[in-house]
């Protein structure tokens, strides 16, 4: 008979590149921060094949640093790296994945660039009201937004900060390199875009 093969789950998981090491324990996020992951299932999963890899720097602080393209649209990573950032709906209220929403630019293409910091996710109900109803979004700072309604109440979000952490001891840290090197290859950045101090790491297993 035919075989029928189950449709691909894809989890997202962010966890500093320390956990990942083995380097500390500190577990995992899932994207959405709804519940944390232990440590050991985390690299338990990045070993498997399949598994992809999203490096995300921040600052010292776990804020995501702005990356900036070309175009209306954002490609898959700048898009994955916001979802990432936001979790949720960036909306006062709403809870919503940002896996399910729409990146939404707040100043509207060409008079705003396609950013990290000029996008964020809106569930559809929220990015109609903003577009059709007269709700108004903007950045209030690197990394916080405002939302207006119509009657002027104005409601203020930050962004989530990602995981980071310290290395351990230098004599520790030359151990857990090696580590790093056994991680499959996507695992390990191919270039370097600012300091990498702080590399969280946003897992996305393909699972069935």
């Amino acid at each position: 008979g035919h075989e029928v093969r189950p449709a691909p789950v894809v989890i997202g998981v962010v966890v500093s590149i320390q956990s990942l090491a083995g380097a500390t324990n500190t577990p995992g996020q899932l994207m959405d921060r709804s519940a944390v992951v232990p440590a050991g299932t985390v690299r338990d999963m990045a070993q498997r094949p399949g598994t992809l890899f999203y490096r995300l720097l921040t600052d010292e602080l776990g804020n995501l640093l702005d990356v900036a393209e070309m175009g209306r649209f954002p490609s898959r990573k700048l898009g994955m790296a916001v979802r990432f950032r936001d979790g949720t709906c960036s909306g006062p209220t709403c809870t919503k994945p940002a896996s399910d929403c729409d990146l939404d630019h707040l100043v509207p293409v060409p008079s705003g660039p396609t950013t990290a910091s000029n996008l964020n996710d809106k569930c559809r109900h929220d990015h109609r009201a903003k577009t059709h109803a007269g709700h108004m979004t903007a950045r209030t700072g690197e990394h916080a937004s405002s939302w207006t309604t119509p009657t002027g109440h104005r409601y203020l979000t930050a962004d989530p900060p990602l995981p980071v952490e310290a290395w351990p001891p230098h004599d520790q840290h030359r151990a857990m390199s090696a580590d790093i090197s056994r991680l499959p290859q996507q695992a390990r950045p191919d270039q370097d875009v600012g300091s990498r101090a702080n590399e969280p790491m946003a897992i996305s297993p393909a699972g069935t």
